[in-house]
């Protein structure tokens, strides 16, 4: 399904293209259902470009990004923009996407890492970081 993943350097229509640089992107806010704001700072990323043609989905941008809050906290954000079929902007869509503090990014695979699906995939995440 996935098509032009990871390892492959072509781009999908130049998603990364249309999107607004990391330093137009630097600063961010979470605005929680509550009221509460918290601010933080897109330090960097990684990105891979994904479509789904059969489905007729659109384009996608998945990324892990490394986030500092005001408070200092480090963060991890996975999320990822979207281009609808047809479409020629590309959208933040990850407004629900998992962020938490690096600590919990450790304890999750480490979890994760005690089931087998989840071992093969970083032994082949593990091996494609190598080439």
């Amino acid at each position: 399904m996935l098509e032009n993943g990871p390892g492959n350097s072509e781009s999908i229509g130049g998603l990364e293209a249309l999107m607004r640089t990391l330093e137009q992107r630097r600063h961010g806010k979470f605005k929680y259902p509550e009221g509460q704001i918290y601010q933080f700072e897109l330090v960097d990323e990684v990105g891979v470009e994904a479509s789904y043609p059969e489905l007729g989905i659109g384009d996608y941008r998945y990324l892990l990004q490394h986030l500092v809050g005001s408070d200092g906290a480090e963060m991890i954000r996975a999320t990822y923009y979207r281009k609808a079929p047809g479409k020629t902007k590309i959208y933040f869509a990850g407004q629900t996407a998992l962020t938490a503090e690096r600590k919990y990014w450790v304890a999750l695979p480490a979890e994760a890492l005690k089931r087998p699906w989840f071992k093969s995939l970083i032994h082949e995440a593990s091996n494609l970081a190598k080439t």
